[in-house]
């Protein structure tokens, strides 16, 4: 838990992301329920052998973003910094849940990455 609370400092910190939350409460919960997404995420690529860095999605999640910061009036160098350092983290925690699994693989069935948890993330 102190790993996020360090991530979400350190990316309130490199980019201000004035207009998309009302305060600064909504942008903290929203940073952090996508990362706490990530042990899924993680789950089913695992499941399925897939490599945690995906540069095609990426580029989607950043496009998509940028689209969406531009209608608050968020420059798309201001975005793509933001979307940037989140989605390293979130490789991070990712990268981490495989370590751990190396010695004792997750329990239960993966969620479907596709259908169940992008929708949330985007």
């Amino acid at each position: 838990m102190k790993l996020l609370g360090y991530l979400i400092t350190l990316l309130l910190v490199a980019t201000p992301m004035v207009g998309v939350a009302n305060d600064r409460n909504d942008i903290e919960e929203t940073i952090a329920a996508r990362l706490a997404l990530m042990k899924p995420v993680a789950h089913s690529k695992w499941v399925a052998g897939r490599a945690i860095e995906d540069t095609d999605r990426e580029k989607v999640v950043i496009e998509q973003a940028v689209i969406s910061g531009l209608q608050y009036g968020i420059t798309t160098d201001s975005t793509t910094t933001f979307f940037e350092a989140q989605i390293e983290a979130a490789k991070a925690i990712q990268r981490y849940w495989f370590s751990v699994w190396q010695d004792e693989p997750p329990e239960g069935l993966a969620p479907n990455l596709t259908a169940t948890i992008r929708p949330q993330l985007l």
